[in-house]
């Protein structure tokens, strides 16, 4: 099997500022629980229709160092019509509706690198048997011709369970006090938190 690559580059060399964007723990962390909910809202139909007792689920994960941040959720996943723009900053979204959570397509990519210059990616979408994964290395990407990284693929035969998972290594950026970090990203996302998200901690 040929190796796969996607573009994780950027337009006008955008990648090398976004570690110095003005975001805090929360905002930041707030835009990766903003996708996982609008994954939802995407694929709720089709999620609700595998399972009745369905329930969105986000799980945020610092490491005792707190090095290590993870963001997991089952929510739709990001489809392969969806995976080059969801990796490469200011590309935007096909579909672009006004008040959409990621209507500019860039919180994803502004948080992970805000957080940490190496994150990975793993992804399955409801839609499709396949598990991606890739890693990105803002060092490697923003000094190689191409600006492109390595996916890996499993085939899991089947379209049931879907999610993402997002690991944020070497965190130069620390949550800080949790109790204060909790109470300001359940602020953000007050609206959303309901009989049908949880969002955990």
């Amino acid at each position: 099997m040929p190796k796969e690559y996607i573009d994780a580059g950027a337009d006008h060399g955008i990648l090398e500022v976004l570690p110095y964007l003005n975001y805090t723990p929360a905002s930041a962390l707030a835009e990766f629980v903003d996708n996982s909910v609008q994954s939802y809202i995407n694929d709720k139909a089709i999620l609700k229709g595998q399972s009745k007792k369905y329930k969105l689920r986000i799980k945020i994960t610092v490491s005792k160092n707190k090095k290590i941040i993870t963001i997991s959720d089952n929510a739709g996943g990001i489809a392969d019509k969806d995976w080059e723009r969801a990796l490469k900053a200011a590309a935007k979204p096909n579909i672009q509706k006004k008040g959409s959570l990621n209507e500019f397509g860039m919180g994803m990519k502004c948080a992970a690198y805000w957080f940490s210059r190496k994150w990975a990616i793993q992804t399955k979408s409801i839609r499709e048997k396949v598990v991606k994964t890739v890693d990105l290395d803002l060092d490697k990407i923003t000094t190689s011709k191409d600006g492109k990284a390595r996916v890996n693929r499993v085939d899991t035969g089947s379209v049931k369970r879907s999610g993402t998972l997002i690991t944020l290594k070497n965190c130069q950026q620390t949550i800080g006090n949790m109790k204060s970090f909790i109470e300001k990203l359940e602020s953000i996302h007050r609206n959303f938190l309901n009989n049908e998200i949880e969002i955990i901690y």
